[in-house]
């Protein structure tokens, strides 16, 4: 037999006798927190771990997440053709109506196209 058991409650309706076996209500709110957004990486932080990336490519990889924030399969999915001189271009598998999206590069990485079809 089990251990513990919930109580239950007898509760009376017309003439029949029913169990309630619901908890029960109970305030929560003492014991819950407020969400915060998670801390992120300062930009010191990120270039960091880009230089220690073991391979030229690796870090060009993380560059380019960096940058536009896009996800690794959009990236690892990029062709030459895509790569415009001041913006991506994507598939956009989210919206069937949009075939492609396109990500502008910020204006600190204006050499990121040049490495990217190197």
């Amino acid at each position: 037999m089990a251990a513990f058991q919930r109580p239950t409650a007898l509760v009376l309706t017309d003439r029949r006798v029913r169990l309630d076996s619901r908890q029960p209500a109970r305030s929560v709110r003492f014991n819950q927190k407020h969400w915060q957004p998670p801390e992120g990486l300062s930009p010191d932080d990120v270039k960091a771990v880009i230089n220690a990336a073991s391979c030229e490519r690796d870090r060009l990889l993380l560059r380019v997440l960096w940058a536009t924030g896009v996800r690794i399969s959009e990236v690892l999915a990029l062709r030459s053709m895509d790569v415009q001189r001041d913006h991506l271009v994507l598939p956009n598998r989210k919206n069937p109506n949009l075939t492609v999206k396109r990500v502008y590069l910020p204006a600190g990485q204006a050499d990121l196209p040049g490495a990217l079809l190197v």
